[in-house]
């Protein structure tokens, strides 16, 4: 029988319905992410996302995924980065279908992290020197990274997030340009990867453990009130997570904000390095008198930090914990309104002040029963304002 070379409409499109169920998604690795592609190689797969046979599920969460502006498709190729897959990972949404995704499971391995020369010196380096077990015995081998895949001999992984943000932080700090290996954005890099490698547990040599660099880009502000000469004053505590012991003394101790503070605490020394944003707000508590206001500039300042910490503050400053500081302090507003009723006739017959607390707290009416009564009246719209 020979060779048929024309096909009905019907057996053309049953063929290319099989041709779609024994389709399937495969995944790449990257430096930068993941991608997903069809192994037929069509670029039109994910409008279509059942035609993909046992991997429609996925093709359909990667739909979803490309929807929601968490991935990007191009020329049949969808692409998710590795923040987005950590994101996914964590998500409440999306966390639940992250197993869709097939990656591989997560790694235990942690890096071990070893420097060259010292924070002044041109060739100042930070590296990955080795590898340990979740037991802290050392990997013999030298893993292979993809991103954040990381592959021995005996499994292709997913590093944990932390461990990913810790080489993409080593990557982005070989990455600088010449002109920008100063010994203070030395200090700077060294910081940002401290943050990730302690999160990670990573292994440090002695010169990174011993060498504590902290670039603090937000600050915590605490209140602290206080009576002085029998005036009420608001005492301003610029904090930050990680800070050093004796760090306050430290600052205070210089006339002008710095760009860098080194603050000893017992036989340790960490060097705190400040951000042009966080300089801005110090400044401004720093023209505070021991960094305490009193009187009007005080009630500004704790009605509206922002306008008086300068235009960085609403980077640097968090404005519920401000509330919550405002609140431990014991510092509240109190509104008073003036209360008049009349008769019929238009007469007056009473007049109070009502009295209520700004944050939602007590209120209370004070009767006004006449000029007799104005030194015990004053005293306790004096005894609301304490």
């Amino acid at each position: 029988m020979g060779r048929r070379l024309f096909f009905s409409r019907a057996e053309r499109e049953a063929n290319i319905h099989k041709q779609a169920e024994s389709d399937q998604l495969v995944r790449s690795y990257k430096s930068a992410g993941v991608s997903f592609t069809a192994e037929s190689g069509r670029d039109d797969w994910l409008p279509a996302p059942f035609d993909l046979g046992q991997t429609a599920d996925l093709a359909s969460f990667l739909s979803q995924l490309e929807e929601q502006g968490f991935a990007d498709f191009d020329c049949g190729e969808l692409f998710l980065t590795w923040r987005r897959v950590y994101e996914i990972k964590g998500s409440q949404d999306y966390g639940a279908s992250y197993p869709l995704l097939m990656l591989p499971p997560t790694s235990p391995l942690r890096p071990c992290l070893a420097s060259h020369g010292s924070f002044s010196d041109a060739d100042f380096s930070i590296f990955i020197s080795g590898w340990v077990a979740s037991d802290g015995a050392p990997v013999r081998e030298n893993p292979r990274i993809t991103g954040a895949i990381i592959t021995t001999h005996q499994q292709v992984a997913l590093l944990e997030r932390e461990v990913w943000q810790t080489l993409a932080a080593v990557a982005a700090f070989h990455e600088r340009k010449m002109h920008d290996r100063t010994a203070e954005s030395n200090r700077m890099c060294w910081a940002g990867i401290r943050r990730h490698a302690k999160a990670a547990n990573a292994v440090l040599s002695h010169f990174l453990e011993s060498t504590v660099v902290v670039a603090p880009d937000k600050l915590t502000v605490e209140l602290r009130k206080t009576e002085i000469a029998g005036g009420k004053v608001i005492e301003v505590l610029p904090n930050f997570p990680g800070q050093p012991p004796g760090w306050l003394q430290t600052f205070d101790r210089f006339a002008q904000v710095r760009d860098r503070y080194e603050v000893a605490h017992g036989e340790g020394l960490t060097h705190v390095v400040i951000a042009p944003e966080v300089q801005t707000v110090l400044q401004e508590v720093k023209r505070m008198p021991a960094r305490r206001v009193a009187g009007e500039r005080a009630e500004a300042f704790v009605r509206n930090p922002f306008a008086t910490l300068g235009p960085d503050a609403d980077k640097v400053i968090d404005a519920a914990q401000f509330e919550q500081a405002r609140a431990q302090a014991g510092i509240s507003f109190v509104r008073f309104t003036a209360r008049v009723e009349h008769d019929r006739l238009n007469a007056k017959l009473s007049v109070s002040l009502f009295v209520e607390e700004g944050d939602g707290g007590s209120s209370e009416l004070l009767p006004f029963a006449g000029p007799d009564e104005l030194e015990k009246f004053i005293a306790k719209v004096e005894g609301r304002m304490a």
